[in-house]
């Protein structure tokens, strides 16, 4: 018997994501290659991700930000930009 393999049609939202591994990664890499369906699939679900975390990013609490400054530890860039 031979070892199973996903369909590959199924995989892109994971390949996507950075999800595949190993075989499954090199098998719809080249998939990718010879399949426009996917190629356009992959590349809008990379879009919505994001911006998706575009959407979710959060400026961090004021707190955060100056306890960053005051300890020494490495500054964003608005702290630096106050400095």
């Amino acid at each position: 018997m031979s070892e199973w393999q996903p369909e590959p049609h199924t995989l892109g939202g994971a390949h996507a994501m950075d999800a595949l591994e190993g075989q499954d990664r090199t098998r719809f890499e080249r998939h990718l290659e010879r399949c426009e369906e996917c190629t356009r699939e992959v590349a809008g679900l990379r879009e919505a991700s994001a911006r998706l975390a575009a959407a979710a990013a959060a400026q961090p609490p004021a707190a955060l930000i100056w306890n960053a400054a005051w300890t020494g530890a490495p500054r964003c860039c608005r702290c630096r930009a106050a400095a």
